[in-house]
């Protein structure tokens, strides 16, 4: 089956206490041997047809948190990888977008129903609880690794390509 390529944005939600928000997706996703496993994903999703990277991470945002009207800040990450999602074989395109801002409670009631069956936890993370947390799966798997200069306040001057 050939996959559909899905550009995707993905943002980096860093809040005062160097804290990552993340969001549990229980058993949806098959990539890279984690079939049915539950992950840890950064906010965001695939970009609506004619839509903008920045457009869409403002949605997804809105739609994953309920947060409106913040500034999303550079493209430091790019990564591409195939999974399968609903039975439909996906190329994703990820760009990784920083967004530094105050901590806020989530408001999950702009998610879809799909969204709220899929997503079944969120928490903000510290990186020395990420490093520690040998029985969770992170997506990106080196998330660790690149997100500790993310952390703090350095940022490539062009966006580095990271593994899967």
């Amino acid at each position: 089956m050939q996959p559909v390529i899905r550009p995707t944005v993905r943002v980096i939600l860093i809040d005062e206490s160097s804290r990552v928000l993340m969001f549990r997706h229980e058993g949806v996703f098959r990539t890279g041997g984690l079939d049915g496993h539950a992950l840890w994903a950064l906010p965001g999703g695939g970009l609506e047809p004619g839509e903008e990277y920045l457009t869409a991470a403002a949605r997804e945002l809105w739609e994953e948190t309920g947060l409106t009207g913040v500034t999303i800040g550079p493209c430091v990450w790019l990564r591409d990888h195939v999974f399968e999602w609903n039975g439909h074989v996906f190329d994703a395109r990820e760009r990784y977008h920083v967004c530094c801002l105050p901590h806020f409670q989530i408001d999950t009631s702009n998610q879809s129903q799909e969204e709220l069956r899929e997503m079944t936890d969120h928490r903000w993370w510290t990186l020395d609880e990420i490093e520690a947390a040998v029985d969770e799966v992170f997506v990106p798997r080196d998330l660790a690794m690149h997100l500790a200069s993310i952390l703090r306040g350095e940022y490539p001057d062009e966006p580095l390509r990271i593994g899967i």
